[in-house]
């Protein structure tokens, strides 16, 4: 009976060392899958930190086709009846090149800030 409890503590033993292995062996796979997983997470961040980039060039682009648009109407010429229509719609021109001007210095400073 001591042989045999001996050769099952054995056993028990060589079970034991050969889970402990699979377990270590387990880690390092592991290890390495953590690691791909963690490169895919950067690349998919990096994918959609383009696409934030992509999306703000097309709405830049956008805004400036919109006041070169306003620009264009404002420019335009026109006949009037009389000197007073004229003026009117001057003054009206003015207000809307003073407005553009005003948005254009903030988004100046804007840009200012974002580089300080």
């Amino acid at each position: 009976m001591v042989e045999n409890e001996k050769e099952r503590s054995e056993q028990i033993k060589q079970e034991m060392s050969d889970k402990l292995y699979l377990l270590q062996h387990e880690l390092i796979v592991g290890g390495e899958a953590l690691t791909k997983a963690e490169k895919e997470k950067e690349n998919q961040k990096y994918k959609h930190q383009m696409q934030i980039l992509d999306q703000k060039k097309k709405q830049d682009e956008l805004i400036k086709e919109k006041l070169k648009k306003e620009e264009e109407f404002l420019m335009v010429e026109q006949k009037y009846n009389n000197a007073e229509e004229e003026l009117a719609q001057l003054r009206e021109k003015v207000k809307g090149l003073q407005n553009k001007c005003k948005i254009m210095k903030s988004e100046l400073s804007d840009i200012g800030a974002e580089h300080e």
